[in-house]
């Protein structure tokens, strides 16, 4: 971590929830942290709290961000405990208070090898769970052929983090991110010394003992397990690279099951992107040997999804790799076709038949059976990533003359946009208007029409449509967009006082023409003045002062401030027994 890295009140508070935040914020305030230690990247600290004996605190930060934390107190609710918060608060505000030491591989290696046994003997007598570190062969001990490479322990290690609760704070590798990285670190280390077979045994053993991880185990807030998957994942691929792991049949396969099974991990937890390029690596180093058990594993899961209901997201992942394989396999194209129109599977379809450059086949599947509003654009999209953008945005019109689906809408109004055609996207804005009538669809049209010198014969046709149809609240939207004050307060009492950005229409309309129409909008000022006031408390109290102080302001520039005086000497009198608001009026001179 640099000397100059920084971390943020924002970055602390994204971590945790406000509750936890406040409480912790009270924490560093009251001094809660002690024995502050940084270590290199990582800070650690004790810190006060509901029991005599202080909480351990920790956290490892990078160039300006927070990349992991640790307590070990029993809260469970989700962020950074109120002690992690208040450890980095201290770093943040008083990084001058923790103390430098030397980083933990530096303080060991600067000891003899008899104050090593001697630390290491003071350990096991404090936490004896270590003696299966002990009892493990070294990684010199296997590079040198002293000793077999101990896989069992791995796996027992990865499976006591991935069902464990409990967060240790003495040692953080029995997290299951940490115990993650740690394994993969001795893996790293075999494949730097060439050796690629053990540390592709190593990284594999991962992948199967995670695979097996049950769903009701897996927490991961941070996505910290996550990315130590996929690290484990893109390794793997370069394992794969090397020929001595590569010409091996057995770890092959066995690779590619490994990676199979975080995928599907993956797929069955709901898809979060853990193993998101595990099939890739696996087209990648295939051979035409390992597909019919790899297609047998697959069909046989997809076929068990298909059973199922709400299972299609998974179905459709399933097809594209078993078309992926079809294509290495050489299986012939109908074959691939008919299956997947069979199944259902209607965007993979098109995409196939685009990819054989049968573009009217794919046309008419996308008219005929993708129909859904996000399915139709994922469809128009493939036509647009094989070239046929024109008969893309074809389709799109064709489909709504018949129906307007809003997502297809938007999104052909978004091409028109971005391709700069000025006369299409005049034509589409106005069917989003009359089918979606809104202010901010009303900005764009008439931006639009203005370019094309054609606003003049649109806009009262877009008023009249507005009109007819009683879209009284668009309507006074519009009038207050162009600044017709007067056509915008006759409107106002047939429209729903709905708010603009959380602020009520009325409002909105008497803060914008206040200076024009002053007589309309005092009368909306002291109304929500005195809502503010009804609600009772100093922070409603404080907003009736800010809009009576505009009232003042506007009395004062009609040259009417006996009004004034008369109305907040009323409004005084009647809430006389209201000292807080009495303290906010002061406050605002009123």
């Amino acid at each position: 971590m640099s000397e100059k890295a920084k971390i943020t009140q924002k970055q602390i508070q994204s971590r945790a929830s406000s509750q936890s935040f406040s409480r912790g914020k009270a924490l560093y305030s009251e001094g809660a942290i002690s024995k502050a230690i940084r270590r290199g990247d990582e800070i650690e600290a004790r810190c006060s709290g509901s029991y005599s004996e202080p909480y351990r605190v920790w956290a490892k930060l990078g160039d300006s961000v927070i990349i992991s934390t640790g307590c070990n107190c029993e809260y469970d609710w989700g962020g950074d405990c109120k002690h992690i918060i208040a450890l980095l608060l201290t770093y943040m505000n008083e990084p001058d208070q923790f103390e430098e030491r030397p980083t933990r591989q530096v303080a060991l290696m600067s000891r003899d090898k008899e104050d090593l046994v001697d630390i290491i003997l003071l350990m096991l007598t404090r936490y004896p769970d270590l003696q299966n570190i002990v009892d493990q062969p070294t990684f010199n001990e296997v590079i040198k052929g002293k000793a077999a490479l101990d896989i069992l322990a791995f796996r027992q290690g990865l499976r006591d983090s991935f069902q464990n609760d409990d967060y240790d704070m003495d040692y953080p590798a029995a997290s299951a991110d940490g115990k993650v990285r740690e394994i993969s670190l001795v893996a790293t280390r075999f494949s730097e010394r060439g050796d690629w077979l053990n540390a592709a045994l190593i990284y594999r053993t991962i992948l199967e003992e995670f695979a097996e991880l049950s769903e009701e185990y897996y927490y991961d807030e941070y996505g910290e397990l996550a990315y130590e998957i996929n690290a484990v994942v893109l390794c793997i691929d370069d394992c794969l690279k090397q020929p001595i792991v590569i010409n091996d049949d057995t770890e092959r396969r066995a690779i590619f099951d490994a990676l199979l099974g975080v995928y599907i991990w993956d797929i069955n937890f709901g898809g979060i992107d853990i193993g998101i390029d595990a099939p890739d690596i696996i087209l990648k180093h295939i051979r035409k040997e390992d597909i019919p058990s790899i297609r047998q594993l697959i069909e046989s899961i997809r076929d068990q999804k298909l059973k199922q209901q709400n299972e299609q997201w998974a179905v459709k992942a399933y097809n594209e790799l078993l078309t992926d394989l079809d294509i290495l396999d050489n299986t012939d194209p109908e074959i691939i076709l008919e299956r997947l129109r069979s199944q259902g599977m209607y965007e993979l379809l098109v995409n196939k038949l685009l990819s054989l450059q049968r573009v009217d086949d794919a046309t008419a599947v996308v008219k005929q059976h993708i129909q859904g509003e996000y399915e139709r654009i994922k469809a128009l999209e493939l036509f647009i990533d094989f070239d046929y953008v024109e008969l893309a945005l074809q389709i799109a019109e064709e489909g709504l003359t018949t129906i307007i689906d809003l997502n297809v809408l938007t999104w052909l109004i978004d091409m028109y946009y971005e391709r700069n055609n000025q006369e299409k996207l005049l034509q589409w804005q106005q069917v989003m208007m009359a089918y979606h009538p809104l202010a901010a669809n009303y900005k764009n049209l008439k931006q639009t029409a203005l370019t094309l010198n054609q606003w003049d014969a649109i806009r009262p046709q877009v008023i009249a449509n507005l009109q007819q149809k009683q879209e009284f609240d668009t309507l006074t939207r519009i009038y207050l967009i162009d600044g017709e004050w007067t056509l915008a307060w006759e409107t106002l009492p047939k429209a729903k006082l709905t708010s603009i950005y959380g602020e009520p229409l009325d409002l909105t309309l008497a803060q914008a023409s206040y200076e024009a129409m002053p007589e309309q909008a005092i009368p909306v000022y002291i109304k929500y003045a005195r809502m503010a006031i009804d609600n009772r408390n100093r922070d409603q109290y404080a907003v009736a002062a800010g809009l009576l102080a505009t009232v003042q302001m506007i009395y004062d520039q009609m040259d009417e401030i006996e009004k004034w005086e008369q109305l907040i000497a009323h409004i005084r009198r009647e809430f006389k027994n209201l000292p807080a608001l009495k303290d906010e009026l002061n406050k605002a001179g009123l």
